[in-house]
C-alpha cells in the first residue's frame, strides 16, 4: 500500500508492484497475496493487472502528504528558551 500512496495517481501495474517489493525482499507470491487482501479489504481495485486505490485509501494519501508538509504557521517574535541539565 505504500507504494501506492507515494504514486500520482495512485495506480501501477501488477508487474511494478512486485518489482517493487522484490527491492526489500519480499517474494512475488507474498506480493501478489497481498495485493489479493487489499482488494479483498476494500483498499485497492484491480482492473486490467493493474491496482488503484480506493477513495478511502485516496482520503488517506492527501491526510499524509498535508501532515508530512504543514503550511508554516505565522511567527509572533517570541522565543522559547529550552535548558537541559544532565547530572551523571
Amino acid at each position: 500500500m505504500s507504494a501506492l500512496l507515494g504514486y500520482h495517481p495512485p495506480e501501477l501495474a501488477v508487474s511494478a508492484l512486485v518489482r517493487i517489493g522484490g527491492l526489500f525482499g519480499i517474494a512475488e507470491q507474498t506480493m501478489r497475496v497481498a495485493l489479493t487482501r487489499m482488494v479483498t479489504d476494500d483498499d485497492a481495485t484491480v482492473a486490467n493487472s493493474v491496482y488503484r486505490l480506493t477513495e478511502k485509501q485516496v482520503r488517506r494519501q492527501r491526510e499524509q502528504e498535508v501532515n508530512a508538509s504543514p503550511p508554516p504557521g505565522t511567527w509572533d517574535a517570541d522565543w522559547d528558551v529550552a535548558i537541559l541539565v544532565v547530572c551523571l
